[in-house]
């Protein structure tokens, strides 16, 4: 099928066969092929995702902030008094 273009093949990025190397003067044999290599099975999330780890955190993080709180007020009470 040709292209709006007459001629001259149209892209498809899905066709690898149709990329060229940056530098027209590489030998194919000097080429390294590109391997993708993911980092964690993305079908399963992360480990420490779960709810039970978010509800951990968030009652870790309200109770410094109260104990943050109740220091700055006892300090208020004994020094601006």
């Amino acid at each position: 099928m040709g292209s709006l273009l007459g001629d001259w093949p149209s892209f498809d990025p899905h066709n690898f066969s149709q990329l060229r190397p940056a530098d027209p003067t590489a030998q194919p044999s000097k080429l390294t092929p590109v391997t993708y290599h993911p980092t964690h099975n993305r079908t399963i999330p992360p480990p420490n995702q779960g709810k039970y780890y978010i509800l951990k955190s968030f009652a870790r993080k309200l109770f410094l902030y109260i104990v943050v709180w109740l220091n700055i007020s006892v300090f208020y009470l004994f020094i601006c008094d």
